[in-house]
């Protein structure tokens, strides 16, 4: 009876089985089509996002130029009396960011000066300066042309060109600003280039008074063909799919076909339109998906479907930020995705279902348990206990990965090494609870003060590491120059006792203890006052040093050490600021920088050489 029972159970498994196989046969020819067309959606979206993060890094490089072109000539660094001077510095710009094709300054008397790349008197990386000013009573434009090393080959005077930069419209639109942002114009054909382009200009005032009257405007053009080379290089769709950035009417602003973008019309170079790129595709796409624009946001893509010839389509279409009349649309033939997946489907379908369905059954729970296990393993083994931040060896692998990445796509990376300038004097004064406010307290104005793609860790004790992906050195100063400010103005509360007035403390222990100390009515105590003040306030400063990816670096132990060159530099300078490798003098490099005192051995390794 036993025996006859297990062969019932064992028919009746296998019979529960093969019910089970044949339902999912039915099922799945039911389903996946839908979850093959979701998952091309994923796919695509991600494909759409990464050109989006590629189009702003370009946009944002142009509004960091023109505003670090602001700030040189309000100092006076650049002196738009000095051409010469001005000049070298606008044609250092284009050095910088290869992306600009020109950087210009212009005044209300109608002077102006801009430098362009220029490949018309043989150098392909030459430079063409357009100088107009008022000589003796006469408009003199002079154009000077120079090669690679910016020495001049050629200079000519133009008594026929009219150009007025008080007329158009860049500088029209930065006049009536207060200075504070970078204004955009609307996609336009470049004259010299006759290459789709835009223009960044910001308001120069007199002094730093907003409402101070204006003494110029200084600027950036970039080519559009940065945006189309992203396209190209980084934008993976699918074997018959495309991408464009496009305006909501249609317009094309990039491709991965640069050429594409511009047409010849009866006045000139235009922009064309996705009618007019050869893609049958495209121009259904943006009829398709002409309601969804509207709703479109930063962020949040939205997608269509159409069909093109009887053939299925799907587009996903994403908001560039700062721009919300610009998206960039991915399109691709649903066979791309689930023509071969389906025509494997039909051939091994029965024995893959009926393999794996004993297999999941038996595997799964395990594999969940053990998937549970390692994520908690492997958080705990990448992952600071107290700030949520990632420990050292993660971010010096995550580096490693960086360095590799920045060297290949030949895209700037930067390091910054953080310290809490006298934390041992917050432990000491008001506890190791107060010092962990601390360091949380600074990991999130780090982690607010960075992108999403950026990473902050903490190397151990009072030691931060801040990586910068896709900024230059002087743009990612001015980040971190920012999360100082916002550090340094984010105290954290302390209820401590008062200080008995015979406390015995050393002189040096004394400054730094009223340096990170604040009453409840936010000012700070003096030497006199110190024993007697119960502190509510511990105010929070901190030290950075930058450092950024230059060739020869191969290793992030070595880009670490220059970060910590210039954080030996801040330390030096007095603490509670920012310095960046520039300010290495060569002479200090080697010389060791007592460290704070460390509070996680197990998270800290010994610092590198130059500390």
């Amino acid at each position: 009876m036993g025996k006859n029972l297990r062969t019932y159970l064992i028919v009746g498994l296998f019979g529960l089985q093969a019910v089970a196989v044949l339902a999912i046969i039915v099922l799945t020819g039911a389903t996946t089509n839908g979850l093959l067309v979701k998952q091309m959606d994923q796919q695509m979206s991600t494909a759409g996002q990464s050109a989006v993060y590629d189009a702003q890094a370009v946009l944002q490089s142009a509004d960091d130029s023109a505003q670090l072109a602001k700030r040189v000539i309000e100092t006076g660094l650049a002196d738009p009396n000095e051409v010469t001077r001005l000049e070298t510095f606008l044609g250092g710009q284009l050095d910088v960011n290869e992306l600009l094709a020109g950087a210009y300054w212009a005044a209300p008397d109608h002077s102006f000066v801009i430098v362009q790349r220029d490949t018309t008197h043989g150098d392909p990386d030459g430079y063409h300066t357009k100088i107009i000013r008022e000589i003796e009573g006469h408009r003199v434009v002079t154009n000077v042309y120079r090669d690679s090393d910016f020495r001049e080959v050629d200079r000519s005077v133009d008594p026929d060109d009219t150009y007025d930069p008080v007329t158009r419209p860049w500088y029209q639109a930065a006049e009536k600003t207060d200075g504070t942002d970078v204004v955009w114009t609307a996609p336009y054909i470049f004259f010299t280039s006759k290459q789709p382009g835009v223009t960044a200009a910001v308001r120069v005032n007199e002094d730093d008074e907003k409402d101070s009257p204006m003494s110029g405007v200084v600027g950036v053009d970039i080519e559009l063909r940065g945006l189309s080379d992203f396209l190209a290089d980084n934008v993976d769709v699918s074997p018959h799919g495309l991408a464009v950035i496009a305006d909501s009417k249609g317009v094309v602003i990039a491709t991965r076909d640069a050429s594409s973008a511009v047409k010849q019309g009866p006045s000139g170079f235009e922009r064309a339109g996705v009618e007019e790129i050869g893609s049958p595709a495209m121009v259904e796409a943006f009829k398709a998906g002409a309601a969804q624009l509207a709703s479109t946001k930063p962020g949040h893509p939205t997608s269509a479907a159409f069909t093109v010839q009887g053939e299925g389509y799907r587009a996903i279409f994403s908001a560039l930020e700062g721009h919300p009349d610009w998206y960039v649309t991915v399109i691709a033939p649903e066979q791309d995705y689930v023509g071969d997946i389906q025509r494997t489907q039909r051939i091994n379908g029965v024995l893959a279902v009926a393999v794996g369905l004993g297999i999941v059954c038996v595997a799964l729970p395990v594999l969940r348990l053990l998937a549970r296990r390692s994520e908690r393993l492997v958080q705990r083994a990448t992952t600071d206990a107290l700030t949520g931040l990632a420990n050292r060896r993660h971010f010096e692998e995550e580096l490693e990965r960086a360095m590799k990445g920045a060297a290949d796509r030949q895209r700037p990376l930067v390091v910054a090494m953080l310290d809490l300038d006298h934390f041992k004097s917050i432990n000491d004064t008001f506890g190791h609870g107060v010092g962990d406010q601390a360091l949380i307290a600074v990991a999130h104005r780090l982690t607010e003060a960075v992108r999403a793609d950026d990473l902050v860790a903490r190397l151990g004790g009072d030691e931060y590491a801040v990586m910068i992906r896709g900024l230059d050195l002087d743009a990612a100063t001015l980040v971190l120059e920012r999360a100082r400010a916002a550090i340094e103005t984010t105290p954290v509360r302390a209820d401590v006792a008062t200080v008995p007035s015979g406390a015995a403390a050393d002189d040096g222990e004394h400054n730094r203890r009223s340096d990170t100390t604040e009453t409840a009515r936010g000012a700070r105590p003096t030497p006199s006052d110190e024993a007697e003040t119960t502190a509510s306030l511990v105010a929070i400063r901190v030290t950075i040093g930058v450092a950024d990816l230059i060739p020869g670096v191969t290793d992030n132990a070595a880009l670490l050490r220059r970060a910590d060159q210039a954080l030996y530099v801040a330390k030096k300078r007095g603490r509670n600021q920012v310095a960046t490798i520039r300010d290495v003098d060569p002479k200090d490099v080697g010389v060791t920088v007592p460290s704070a005192p460390v509070t996680d051995q197990a998270a800290r390794t010994p610092s590198p050489p130059g500390r």
